[in-house]
């Protein structure tokens, strides 16, 4: 990034914040998240519950294991930070 400051030319690095990932950017609906959380679980083994009734306006809450974590649903897409966190949450991989 240029900077021109009293006419003198000063060269700031790019922050590393500013690179962006080599991996694909994951686009999910909320409804395709709560099915491929039914599927993972079932594929685990684990205890899968979704209460939508438990949130407050268009959300809630999605129990996987002994974690959970509270799904929007007004959203057409979940964005990448939200699918981290909620993936986060569950203690699962974006991946899986």
């Amino acid at each position: 990034m240029l900077n021109y400051r009293h006419g003198i030319l000063l060269l700031h690095p790019v922050d590393s914040r500013t690179i962006m990932p080599d991996t694909e950017a994951v686009v999910m609906s909320p409804k395709k998240l709560i099915k491929r959380l039914s599927q993972l679980a079932r594929q685990r083994c684990q205890r899968f519950e979704w209460r939508p009734d438990q949130g407050k306006g268009s959300r809630g809450m999605v129990y996987l294991g002994s974690n959970r974590a509270v799904i929007s649903m007004h959203a057409k897409t979940l964005t990448m930070g939200t699918l981290h966190a909620i993936c986060k949450q569950l203690d699962i991989k974006v991946s899986e």
